[in-house]
């Protein structure tokens, strides 16, 4: 495949034709790791996490002719992704000439194709283009319509070890919340895979660090791709050292993904006995305890006994809160300008707070 800032029709439709690959399940699940084990694979391209797709549909995924104010557009926008601008560090110019190329043959599918497919570094022969973005469960109907041809694969990680992970790393308050929402996007999955069982494959976060070259053998005979010794080697470290000279990437790695910078390993497997509060661990294992355990065998058994009427009131709400929250995320991605600017003011609110969680993660 040519190398050049522009593409032939020829070359153009050989990556049109490029299946792509979404990698989904609950936040703090696994989801990174399984994208930087995928990206080893020398027929997949893996790119880190960008909401792009999803994000900037409402504006450009119905052109059908695109011109070139429709591209210079887009890639206005797509630059004021963070992801985009400072992780991926694509060249803009060379972008822009890339999608001014074959724009006359182009549709909103083909052109976000065009923007992983250039982050595929020297491999030759991309089988795979593979997204991960856990929110991305929530919107797998609209990503089906865009690329019918996708595959997913869903990571679970046992619901205590999870929850305790992002009130370790994000100081969450709220677990039973979060519960939920591990019961409702594991329970998506799951309905999609029942009705799509070619399209899905699961794995379990204890299996991939477990075993992993198992684990990545069969994900392998799931997309038909041929398995290698490096989708084992966690190689997150040796991408970090790119961005050596910005501190926020630095302290942010060491804050979320900590475990990412060793080799694939097991320290996280409960590492909810070390510390979850027996309040929150109640909530916990009486929200997601029966689900887990039918579905995915983990071993939890809600007591009973300290089961009150005030957890199952608030259990209650917090079913309603989250209906509330998965239907306005839905509604406003539905909207560029409205996600956008609700994004703008989370960042401003939240500002202190992440600010004041990098600087806990400083050495001191």
């Amino acid at each position: 495949m040519a190398t050049e800032s522009k593409y032939s029709k020829e070359e153009f439709d050989l990556i049109k034709k490029i299946p792509m690959l979404f990698v989904m399940g609950k936040e703090r699940s696994g989801t990174t790791l399984l994208q930087t084990l995928l990206d080893s694979n020398p027929n997949i391209v893996a790119p880190p996490e960008s909401e792009f797709i999803i994000l900037l549909y409402p504006r450009f995924g119905k052109i059908k002719n695109w011109t070139e104010k429709d591209v210079l557009n887009f890639i206005e926008e797509l630059f004021k992704d963070p992801f985009i601008a400072n992780i991926w560090r694509l060249n803009r110019d060379q972008i822009t000439s890339k999608l001014l190329s074959i724009k006359d043959y182009a549709d909103y599918p083909s052109i976000c194709k065009v923007i992983y497919y250039t982050m595929r570094g020297e491999k030759d022969n991309i089988l795979w283009i593979s997204d991960k973005n856990p929110m991305y469960v929530i919107f797998i109907d609209r990503l089906l319509l865009l690329f019918p041809e996708a595959k997913f694969i869903q990571i679970v990680r046992e619901p205590r070890d999870n929850i305790y992970s992002h009130l370790q790393s994000f100081k969450a308050t709220n677990p039973a919340f979060l519960a939920q929402k591990w019961v409702a996007y594991n329970n998506i999955l799951r309905k999609n895979k029942l009705e799509s069982p070619e399209k899905f494959h699961t794995i379990l976060y204890e299996d991939l660090v477990q075993n992993p070259e198992l684990t990545m053998k069969t994900i392998s005979e799931f997309l038909k791709v041929l398995y290698t010794d490096k989708m084992v080697h966690n190689t997150f470290p040796e991408r970090l050292k790119a961005f050596s000279d910005q501190q926020f990437v630095m302290d942010r790695a060491q804050m979320l993904h900590s475990n990412l910078l060793q080799p694939v390993n097991t320290t996280n497997i409960g590492k909810w006995k070390k510390g979850m509060r027996s309040a929150d661990l109640r909530t916990v294992e009486k929200i997601t305890g029966s689900f887990a355990a039918e579905n995915y065998n983990y071993d939890i058994t809600p007591n009973a006994s300290k089961s009150s009427l005030f957890l199952n009131i608030k259990i209650f709400f917090i079913k309603i809160l989250y209906s509330i929250w998965q239907a306005f995320t839905r509604m406003k991605y539905k909207s560029y300008w409205f996600n956008n600017l609700y994004t703008k003011a989370n960042l401003m609110i939240g500002r202190e707070t992440r600010v004041g969680h990098l600087n806990q993660a400083k050495p001191k």
